[in-house]
């Protein structure tokens, strides 16, 4: 019986070890030395098709968000930031992006208009990662 209830315990650990918890980075951008922008693969807590994201600035400080790619953009949405609209250009990918052969341009769309129709008309929104 103590035999059953250890191999039990190392099972439990073993599976929650395996459990990664943790969102997969797989594209960053540095847009300036203060800023640092990754884009994970990680669902939760964003409306779909968008992912998660983070934004790290100098002081340490970091915002969690939404992102998702418009044309040539990503727009990243922060709710103490507002948005951020970065070129897919500036983002460069991770190591894990490279061992599984991701790619922007197979990123999660948002339902936009027409290729030829500017998707920055909103003037809150920032076209790089600069803080306003």
């Amino acid at each position: 019986m103590k035999s059953s209830s250890m191999m039990a315990v190392v099972a439990s650990c073993t599976i929650l070890l395996g459990c990664d918890l943790q969102p997969h980075v797989l594209f960053v951008a540095s847009a300036s030395p203060y800023q640092v922008m990754q884009l994970t693969d990680a669902e939760e807590g964003c409306p779909a098709p968008s992912r998660v994201c983070f934004l790290t600035l100098l002081d340490g400080g970091t915002s969690r968000g939404c992102w998702i790619r418009e044309h040539a953009y990503i727009r990243a949405h922060f709710h103490d930031l507002g948005d951020r609209l970065i070129p897919v250009t500036e983002f460069r990918r991770t190591m894990l992006a490279e061992y599984r052969n991701a790619t922007l341009e197979e990123a999660a769309a948002a339902d936009l208009p027409e290729v030829g129709t500017p998707s920055t008309t909103d003037p809150s929104v920032n076209v790089n990662l600069r803080s306003r």
